[in-house]
């Protein structure tokens, strides 16, 4: 798993930089037009001019291409910032296509430069590297082509929501799939009287727990650690990191024998004599426990499962904007939040946890709730409130969300989706006329939806039990006429109202 990360992540083509993936490529071509320049010689003087001219052409060529891929690259990245969320700057940075094109033409200049000296310094012409330079024009036009695709594609709306969807699957299924999770817990230990507090000496996000690398050490020390931040919080440099205390504290008086342990193991090691015994114990416990999470600059969504929701909301929020004003395309980020949301709710929402080989719980740290994932939205609730269309997506989004925990092994998380049901029905009551008929299609829809979670009971519908079609409350209603009016009734009464009003005029 860290293994796969790590690759993906500090490649050339996958890091921040620009310099990295273009400096190797161009080493590797550099070297290999002194490779292909050794194997194969001819004097001809016509291929010598055939030679400076197909560099001429490519070298020509490969200046611009770069030049208007960084300059659309810039331009795409500004745009995506401006109209969707401040948040997707990291996905298009770390974007490998713009900076593979921008590599190969590197590399295509510099074997050119290469070849071109390598001609003047040399009476013989090595046609087998001049044939190469074929090679290297096919690859510039085909990264370029490549590119003008990517650029079409990969930066429409859908394809943003995909990847922002896809970054909190992807991390929700790394996290099942770490060792030490846990599945099964609900309530993390409590922490005695006397336990140290170690506080974090560093800023930055929590990344991932690393429990694997401090469980051999905990059970050395005979200590329980229970971390206070999850995966995606903000860590404060000074502010409590985790409690520590000694894992037989309930046996032993005030935790005498943890610090017993900590003060034979620094007697050996020198130490200023202006430290006190609970300060060398803090430091020593604060080393041990650093080392069992990952806490980076910057919010990276390999294991963060909020940070791929919160780019959907913020995409919605940013289109209900004033400045924007596009419910549209809010609906279409509700539409992509559903499905997101749907898979994570049949899931089991694992917690850091590791025990020993007698099952007392040495490491722990708290998890994301189901809840706190629903409350990500509250924002377009905020803002889309006064929007028909949002509110009745909204009403939808958390009516399906109660259906299909309905008919899951997680019946429990309901009342949370419901919760969330009646807070849109809240805003819609503040900002809808109260026998209008854009409140009265919302508490139709709200009776619909509720009906329909009831109705997941049974596999049947029950008998004298039916439902009306969700179309129903995509408008607003008018109350029915009891006599049916033709087409042609209406037609002429039209008629003969726009002649009078003419002849009167």
């Amino acid at each position: 798993m860290w293994n796969a990360i790590w690759i993906r992540d500090y490649t050339p083509w996958n890091s921040e930089s620009f310099v990295a993936g273009p400096l190797c490529w161009g080493l590797f071509n550099a070297l290999l037009a002194v490779s292909l320049a050794q194997i194969t010689k001819n004097s001809n003087e016509e291929l010598l001019e055939q030679a400076l001219q197909m560099i001429s052409l490519l070298t020509s060529a490969a200046v611009p291409i770069m030049t208007l891929t960084f300059s659309l690259t810039v331009l795409s990245v500004q745009l995506a910032t401006q109209l969707y969320s401040a948040r997707l700057l990291d996905v298009f940075i770390k974007d490998p296509v713009s900076k593979m094109v921008i590599s190969v033409n590197v590399g295509a200049l510099s074997y050119c430069y290469t070849l071109f000296f390598y001609l003047y310094d040399n009476e013989n012409i090595p046609f087998v590297a001049i044939y190469g330079i074929t090679v290297q024009m096919v690859g510039v036009l085909g990264s370029f082509i490549n590119f003008i695709h990517f650029f079409m594609v990969g930066f429409r709306l859908e394809s943003i929501m995909e990847r922002a969807s896809n970054s909190a699957l992807s991390a929700a299924d790394r996290l099942g799939r770490l060792r030490y999770m846990d599945a099964t817990v609900t309530q993390l230990p409590d922490v005695p009287p006397n336990a140290y507090v170690v506080t974090s000496d560093t800023s930055g996000y929590v990344k991932v727990f690393r429990f694997e690398c401090i469980l051999q050490q905990a059970e050395a020390m005979d200590v329980c650690v229970r971390y206070m931040y999850q995966i995606g919080e903000y860590v404060n440099r000074g502010t409590t990191l985790c409690y520590v205390w000694d894992a037989k504290s309930r046996k032993e008086t005030n935790g005498t024998t943890l610090e017993r342990r900590i003060l034979s193991t620094l007697s050996n090691h020198p130490s200023s004599h202006h430290d006190t015994k609970d300060r060398m114990i803090e430091q020593t416990l604060g080393l041990f426990a650093i080392q069992g999470v990952c806490i980076t600059k910057q919010r990276e969504g390999d294991f963060d499962v909020t940070l791929g929701i919160q780019q959907l909301a913020d995409i919605a929020m940013k289109a209900l904007s004033p400045g924007i004003n596009d419910p549209t395309t809010a609906i279409q980020c509700m539409d992509t939040l559903t499905g997101v949301l749907a898979s994570i709710a049949r899931e089991d929402l694992a917690t850091p946890w590791a025990v020993d080989a007698d099952g007392v719980v040495r490491l722990c740290a708290p998890q994301r709730s189901f809840a706190y994932l629903l409350s990500i939205l509250d924002g377009i609730r905020l803002y889309g409130g006064n929007d028909l269309a949002v509110c009745r997506r909204g009403l939808r989004l958390f009516g399906d969300l109660a259906v299909i925990l309905a008919r899951s092994p997680h019946v429990e998380r309901i009342p949370t989706a419901l919760a969330q049901l009646e807070q849109w029905m809240v805003v819609a009551r503040r900002n809808f006329a109260a026998d209008g008929p854009e409140l009265n299609s919302l508490n139709d829809l709200r009776n619909y939806l509720l009906r329909s979670v009831a109705l997941c009971d049974n596999v049947k519908i029950r008998d004298g039990e039916t439902l009306r079609d969700l179309q129903e409350f995509e408008t607003t209603f008018q109350e029915e006429t009891e006599e049916r009016v033709s087409n042609a009734t209406i037609v002429s009464e039209f008629l003969q109202t726009a002649f009078f009003s003419s002849s009167g005029e």
